[in-house]
């Protein structure tokens, strides 16, 4: 269960977006819902003192306090504003670090917003500083309005055998519940065929040993299986299983997600190490390549 969701919020109607889901999550569970403001002075606003610093402190603080009121009446949630000054990523980071909320919701976008505080960095780099759930949902265009909240009935979890990748899953039922179909989804990139050859420095191209690669397809298959049978087993919830041969991860993946009709992916990624889902590579090409809310978690060390 949830206890605590946190939204960041910059006034915008990009990162509005994010409220109606987070309001129905924190209903559904009984969660508190911490919406967060950072004020942050441009560098034209002069010193701290100065009187459109103030003007723009007491609206940023009416917007945030009237927000708060609205969900509260509207969804019969606690809803807590918080309105603090300091840079944007680092405040928000210290904050996840002080109340220690389970989720953050938050909105993203790839080319196209004008939302100042998401515009390219902030949403990627909380992501990768946080230990927390990060449920990132793609903004609609700037102008529209928040008028419902997201309902997830397919989810696709990637793994690739580690446990890191595996830590999503309990994230994911938490999110959308055990009522929704789950889908475990596994690329298995080919097995080479061996050769040998005198020349080291010859050419050689890659040619797939098929029978290593079908061992290789049915091995990720029964993990998959033992996976699906620990989620039956805790949770009782529909699972599928999706297994392709391909080198490339990141678009068969996502391949995987238009043919299985999925309405969110959860992944578990890290900066570094061995794990195949690390940002720039797969997870990185998942975020930016797919238009469906994505919930990641970081995978921790083991």
């Amino acid at each position: 269960m949830l206890t605590k969701i946190m939204v960041p919020l910059d006034t915008s109607a990009l990162a509005e977006q994010a409220l109606p889901t987070a309001a129905a999550l924190a209903k559904t569970n009984g969660a508190e819902l911490r919406l967060v403001l950072v004020h942050t002075p441009a560098p034209y606003d002069g010193y701290p003192d100065a009187p459109w610093n103030g003007a723009r402190l007491a609206m940023e603080g009416a917007y945030l306090d009237g927000k708060a009121d609205e969900l509260a009446r509207e969804y019969g949630i606690t809803v807590v504003p918080e309105h603090v000054k300091g840079a944007v990523v680092p405040t928000i980071v210290e904050l996840v670090q002080r109340h220690k909320p389970d989720l953050i919701v938050m909105t993203t976008h790839g080319r196209t917003g004008v939302s100042r505080a998401w515009l390219g960095s902030v949403a990627d780099t909380v992501m990768r500083s946080v230990d927390v759930p990060v449920l990132m949902l793609r903004a609609a265009e700037a102008n529209a309005s928040p008028t419902k909240s997201l309902a997830f009935r397919r989810v696709m979890i990637p793994l690739d055998g580690s446990a890191r990748a595996e830590r999503i899953v309990d994230a994911a039922l938490t999110v959308a519940g055990s009522d929704a179909t789950y889908v475990l989804a596994r690329a298995v990139p080919p097995v080479p065929l061996v050769t040998n050859f005198v020349d080291p420095y010859a050419v050689v191209p890659i040619i797939p040993d098929p029978d290593a690669t079908e061992r290789s397809a049915v091995e990720a298959k029964e993990y998959l299986l033992k996976v699906a049978h620990d989620l039956n087993e805790n949770a009782a919830p529909a699972v599928e299983e999706a297994v392709a041969v391909s080198e490339y991860t990141a678009p068969t993946l996502l391949a995987a997600a238009k043919t299985h009709n999925v309405d969110l992916i959860a992944l578990a990624t890290h900066g570094r190490g061995a794990s195949r889902f690390v940002f720039g590579s797969v997870a990185d090409k998942i975020l930016r390549g797919s238009t469906l809310p994505i919930l990641v978690c970081r995978g921790g060390t083991a």
